[in-house]
């Protein structure tokens, strides 16, 4: 019965004895993590695939240790704001990550499967040889081949972004709009 009185008290307690949980770090975590991905998948395919199913047992460890051991933030962070930062590391990462990629396929090994044979050259010839002519033309002047997955991507990562900038501010201006209703409305009384 003492235990229970204990935990009861415990529970009165709230979150003040809780630590708070870093999103700036943990955010940073997943980039490095992300960048090591792509920088090693060139030379061991199965990386993503170890990354993925590690970044699911991650999120679960970091879920139960959050709802555990973290409480309520005192104050906003303002990770909205640091988003620019975060995208931007994300986009070094994927550029220092093709520095690698550019040097393996642009030289052309004296061994191995690949031997005295240019894989970019190679890779490019097959590309052009199955992709119909109108849209041979359209890479060829617009972009290198090989590229194009990669600015896919970042198109789609900054569209998500500009659409969750737009919510927060539609979210904020909706809450804004509350409360200026609530202060007029306690004002007339």
């Amino acid at each position: 019965s003492n235990q229970k009185i204990d935990l009861a008290e415990f529970e009165l307690a709230g979150d003040s004895w809780k630590s708070q949980f870093d999103i700036p770090g943990a955010l940073v975590d997943v980039m490095y993590r992300q960048g090591i991905v792509w920088s090693g998948m060139y030379f061991s395919p199965m990386i993503p695939i170890m990354a993925i199913i590690a970044s699911m047992v991650t999120f679960f460890v970091k879920k139960r240790y959050l709802f555990l051991y973290c409480g309520r933030p005192k104050k906003a962070l303002g990770v909205t704001k640091q988003l620019k930062f975060f995208y931007g590391m994300m986009l070094l990462a994927l550029i220092t990550s093709f520095i690698p990629l550019n040097y393996l396929l642009g030289r052309t090994p004296s061994c191995g499967p690949h031997e005295e044979e240019n894989v970019l050259n190679e890779t490019e010839t097959t590309l052009d040889e199955d992709m119909p002519s109108w849209l041979k033309v359209f890479f060829t002047y617009l972009f290198n081949g090989l590229l194009l997955l990669p600015i896919l991507i970042l198109t789609l990562v900054y569209l998500g972004y500009v659409r969750g900038t737009r919510k927060s501010h539609e979210t904020n201006a909706k809450q804004l709009k509350e409360r200026l209703l609530k202060e007029k409305a306690e004002k007339k009384q």
